[in-house]
């Protein structure tokens, strides 16, 4: 089976992505955001996969970098992620 093709870098970041990243951005482990999502590790993983790529990222910690630095997530003091 062919390996799915990876979004191009610039490519929009759909509202789960982005969901997942501020969960990341407030200090969740991959494990705790699915749990917190009710997803699967595996599909956290795959979002991450897609989060990067569309980033242009090396890793989360950047991915999260150039979010924040794009506005894309919320920068409000004291928002936790329950």
């Amino acid at each position: 089976m062919p390996t799915p093709k990876r979004p191009a870098v610039g490519t929009p970041l759909t509202a789960r992505e982005i969901e997942i990243l501020d969960c990341l951005g407030q200090g969740l482990s991959t494990a705790e955001v699915a749990a917190h999502l009710f997803l699967t590790v595996n599909t956290v993983k795959s979002h991450l996969t897609r989060i990067t790529s569309r980033l242009g990222a090396h890793d989360r910690a950047h991915a999260i970098a150039i979010a924040y630095r794009r506005g894309l997530l919320d920068t409000t003091p004291g928002w936790q992620a329950a």
